[in-house]
């Protein structure tokens, strides 16, 4: 796995797997929960789970206290899902979007690349930036 500040703009991290793109999807989503980082850094501690399609939600918690972390814009199964980010980097007046692609390798493997962009509008000493270039300093 790979990862790259393209701008301070932009994190995007890329690996390759070895299944096809639309089962790399799959797990992707409906696997969700079992491949997230379990670490407070990473996630509050609950369940995560997609709701598929358009409109649908990333979440994170007990259905009684469910957080939503982001929320579906694109859902092309096997290509690319793109998520409006409303998770730790949401802050008045700041918008990240989290887009995820699915492209087939010649050895029937897919190539996952994630993008998530938008952070020049996060406050540059909100938590969420910290660490993202030399150049800051945690807050």
């Amino acid at each position: 796995m790979s990862a790259r500040a393209s701008s301070t703009d932009a994190i995007t991290v890329t690996t390759v797997v070895a299944v096809d793109a639309a089962s790399a999807f799959s797990i992707f989503t409906d696997e969700v929960d079992l491949w997230w980082r379990r670490e407070p850094r990473y996630r509050a501690g609950g369940p995560m789970r997609f709701e598929p399609g358009v409109g649908g939600r990333l979440l994170e918690g007990a259905a009684d206290a469910e957080i939503e972390l982001g929320r579906v814009t694109t859902w092309e199964p096997g290509r690319r899902l793109v998520l409006a980010w409303t998770g730790a980097s949401q802050v008045a007046g700041a918008r990240t979007e989290v887009e995820i692609r699915f492209e087939p390798e010649a050895d029937a493997s897919t190539r996952v690349t994630i993008e998530h962009r938008g952070w020049d509008a996060v406050p540059a000493r909100h938590p969420a930036r910290i660490g993202l270039t030399a150049a800051r300093s945690p807050a």
